[in-house]
């Protein structure tokens, strides 16, 4: 089976680590052959390709886009995307390639428009990392805010895009919550979603002995340990830091 992963970043932020992570994963398997392209490569890895498209075209696209949303995004503190022009390279690709699947993940960042999805001429099956497919333009993670739902000219018609060109796609989602959340939103409410948790290199990272941890690490015995991480410097209160 040949499939074909579409991300935004083999490395930036959860979505580019989690991608390259579960290509990486299905790469080891003998009868996937793979292929993965982005529009922002930092890894070494052969099998990823970066899409070459005009520098400066890129930047005229995100330069208008952060434009048109910069409002929202000062006013909720949260990511918004529009995908109001994408990449006619990276659709061009998609269509040309001999993939049986098409593995869309973060595509954002202009990567593809809406409308472009529509025109994919392979089966999709979309691997979401948060909830801006069922919503406008807003990125969220969590229950989300008045401010992250707020029912702006912008929001509406990026939404309304999305129901106009998009339907019955069939999506990933690494946790139950993300499920829900999905299976009961306008857009994605009839559609097929399957809660496939993100990879892990079990070669790195493994169950140890407690105490030989803690030992090196120079951690009590008799303590309990919470960890918690986050990615960016800004304030993480709609990642829980509150709460913590």
């Amino acid at each position: 089976m040949k499939i074909l992963i579409v991300a935004y970043s083999d490395s930036m932020g959860g979505a580019g680590i989690a991608v390259t992570r579960l290509a990486c994963a299905l790469k080891s398997f003998s009868e996937c052959d793979l292929e993965m392209i982005v529009l922002d490569k930092k890894t070494n890895y052969d099998f990823i390709h970066k899409i070459h498209i005009n520098k400066w075209t890129q930047k005229l696209k995100m330069w208008v886009a952060n434009y048109i949303l910069k409002g929202l995004v000062k006013k909720s503190g949260i990511f918004h995307s529009g995908n109001f022009f994408g990449s006619r390279e990276v659709l061009k690709y998609i269509n040309s390639s001999d993939a049986e699947i098409v593995n869309l993940h973060w595509i954002n960042n202009e990567v593809l428009s809406i409308k472009q999805i529509s025109k994919i001429q392979k089966k999709i099956v979309w691997t979401i990392h948060d909830t801006w497919l069922a919503l406008g333009t807003q990125h969220c993670n969590y229950q989300a805010s008045l401010s992250c739902l707020d029912g702006t000219k912008i929001n509406n018609f990026v939404k309304n895009t999305k129901k106009k060109y998009l339907r019955d796609i069939d999506l990933i989602v690494p946790s139950h919550w993300l499920k829900d959340f999905m299976s009961n939103s306008d857009l994605c409410r009839n559609w097929l979603v399957k809660v496939i948790p993100n990879t892990l290199d079990t070669d790195r990272f493994q169950p140890l002995d407690k105490k030989l941890c803690r030992d090196i690490l120079n951690l009590p015995y008799d303590k309990f340990i919470y960890g918690f991480g986050v990615y960016g410097s800004e304030p993480a209160y709609y990642k829980g830091l509150d709460l913590l």
